[in-house]
C-alpha cells in the first residue's frame, strides 16, 4: 500500500493498494471512503496535482464506485472479509 499526505484542507491522507486497486481517502472531517478499480496512473496524477481536492473532485469522486465507512469497526470488518475472500480464492 502506498500512502500520500497531501497539503490539502479537505483530504488528510490517501492510500492506494496496487493489488486490489482500492484507493482509500481519509478526509480531515474523519470520514473514510474507499474508491474501487482506481488505476495506478490516476493515483500518481493525484499525488502530482497542483490541487489535490480539485483533481479528486474532477477525476475520482462520482467517477469510481465508492463506499463510505461509518465507523472504524465497519472498515476493519470489511478488510477482514477481504482477506478471507483472498484466502478462499488461493
Amino acid at each position: 500500500m502506498i500512502t500520500y499526505h497531501p497539503e490539502s484542507t479537505v483530504i488528510k491522507k490517501v492510500s492506494w493498494d496496487s493489488q486490489t486497486e482500492i484507493l482509500c481517502v481519509l478526509f480531515h472531517s474523519k470520514s473514510v471512503w474507499f474508491y474501487f478499480d482506481v488505476e495506478g496512473e490516476v493515483f500518481y496524477e493525484l499525488t502530482q496535482a497542483h490541487s489535490t481536492g480539485a483533481f479528486f473532485n474532477k477525476n475520482i469522486r462520482n467517477v469510481y464506485r465508492s463506499y463510505k465507512f461509518t465507523s472504524l469497526n465497519e472498515m476493519e470488518q470489511f478488510l477482514g472479509q477481504e482477506e478471507t475472500e483472498e484466502k478462499q480464492t488461493v
